[in-house]
């Protein structure tokens, strides 16, 4: 398999760029997880999903003979102590009784849906090292190539027994290398190519999955920009149009309509381009020096043209009079230390969808528990807007509880009235493998499962 960006670490299940999280989902394993075809619930680390007992608890039987992909094995009592030292802050205590495992928890609609979220991984320390229970186990791993194995302690296994995932950074050619690989069939897979490279590889198969991540503007609330009416300004003097072609050929297609992706949902946020007004209502305002402009460090499926993108976004403010200077990060860790710092007025970023559940795209933007800090592990912490805001977090306590669909519209109206971000477009899902990968198919998480896979001989 190919990809372009090295993963940050593979040594904490939180991590949170694409390579990361893609070795994560097949080391690690989270409690409840997902069918990758249906989305249905599946246990992982218990033998079935959770239920609530006669006296409303919720409890689970531990998966049996549940190992370490070195062998060793893992208790009901260290399993309680990792999730409730995991769910700690949302007030859930998991404590063991022999193999079975009860769950005092605030009144969730559904427990198995909160600890099948990527952010609720599992990793066991071992001699130093984070060990996992999932399908594969890390044998080497280096900035340019991470060698996964078969786990032989897992429960079934995988057609495939070895996965070697190549990288690309810059200094070893790009996605242009990438490409290269590709054509020569040196490779068999890769999901990390945006749609207009796609065109470039010959001979192979192109899936794609429309509407699956947003490329957000996010503005640091907790900042210089902590006045909604400036943000309100900034966002009429945006040209989105202009932006999306930038990055797509039929650009039309991609246009933001609201924070969530058309994989998710389809409710609306209006977006007024009114440059002459935005102007003259963010003419009183007094920066003082230039504002901080921080994008992503490399082509996201969400953002193929992150450098054309930007510096089409500082063009359009310049024009309305406001300065603006850029941070451009060389790597995954130097865009997120940034992130953690809250050293910007303005981030370019975005979110693809993990999960198929809207409410976990809504919190990996908005939640105050998701803004990005140096300690805080949450792999969701996509809050760039740095949005801590009661009626927000009202609302998605509301989409909690009850799952209305009603609630999506209710917070793209909070969002776009507040302006703590403004959605740009929306990027696809695109995996290009060879004739010979069979059974591949978009899930509902953004890479690929391994362990769907078989090659043909």
């Amino acid at each position: 398999m190919g990809a372009v960006t090295p993963p940050a670490s593979l040594d904490d299940p939180s991590g949170n760029d694409f390579t990361s999280a893609m070795v994560f989902s097949h080391v690690y394993e989270t409690p409840i997880t997902r069918d990758p075809s249906t989305g249905d619930m599946v246990p992982a680390l218990f033998a079935r999903p959770l239920h609530r007992s006669s006296g409303g608890q919720w409890e689970g039987t531990v998966r049996s003979n549940l190992r370490l992909s070195d062998g060793a094995p893992v208790t009901a009592d260290e399993l309680a102590h990792k999730l409730t030292h995991l769910m700690d802050s949302e007030g859930m205590r998991f404590t063991a009784d022999g193999e079975i495992i009860r769950v005092t928890a605030p009144d969730v609609r559904d427990l198995n849906a909160r600890l099948s979220r990527r952010g609720c991984a599992l990793g066991f320390a071992r001699a130093g090292k984070q060990l996992g229970t999932g399908p594969y186990g890390v044998v080497e791993a280096s900035p340019e190539l991470i060698i996964l194995e078969a786990n032989r302690h897992y429960p079934s296994t995988p057609s495939i027994k070895r996965v070697e995932i190549h990288c690309f950074p810059e200094r070893r050619g790009g996605k242009d290398k990438l490409i290269d690989e590709l054509n020569h069939k040196r490779l068999d897979l890769t999901v990390d190519l945006a749609r207009a490279d796609v065109d470039q590889v010959n001979g192979m198969r192109k899936v794609f999955r429309p509407g699956a991540s947003t490329c957000v503007l996010a503005f640091n609330t907790q900042g210089r920009l902590s006045k909604a009416n400036h943000r309100r300004a900034i966002a009429k003097i945006l040209d989105l149009h202009a932006l999306s072609e930038v990055n797509h050929q039929n650009s039309v297609a991609y246009l933001a309509r609201g924070v969530l992706p058309p994989m998710l949902g389809h409710p609306r946020a209006n977006n007024l381009f009114a440059p002459g007004e935005g102007a003259a209502e963010i003419a009183g305002a007094n920066f003082g020096s230039p504002l901080k402009l921080l994008r992503v460090w490399a082509p996201r499926s969400y953002n193929p043209e992150p450098a054309g993108t930007a510096t089409l976004i500082a063009q359009q403010l310049v024009n309305a009079g406001v300065a603006v200077t850029h941070v451009t990060p060389k790597t995954p860790q130097d865009y997120q230390s940034c992130l953690d710092a809250g050293d910007y007025d303005l981030v370019l970023g975005g979110w693809i969808a993990d999960t198929a559940e809207p409410l976990d795209f809504y919190e990996a933007l908005f939640s105050a528990a998701s803004i990005p800090s140096a300690s805080n592990n949450n792999p969701n912490s996509c809050n760039m807007a740095r949005w801590d805001d009661p009626e927000t977090t009202a609302l998605l306590g509301a989409l909690r509880q009850s799952g209305s669909a009603s609630l999506h519209q209710k917070i793209e109206d909070k969002i776009a009235d507040q302006r703590p971000l403004v959605p740009l477009m929306y990027g696809p899902s695109i995996a290009i493998h060879g004739w010979h990968v069979q059974g591949f198919a978009w899930g509902q998480q953004p890479f690929p499962s391994f362990t769907e896979l078989e090659l043909a001989k």
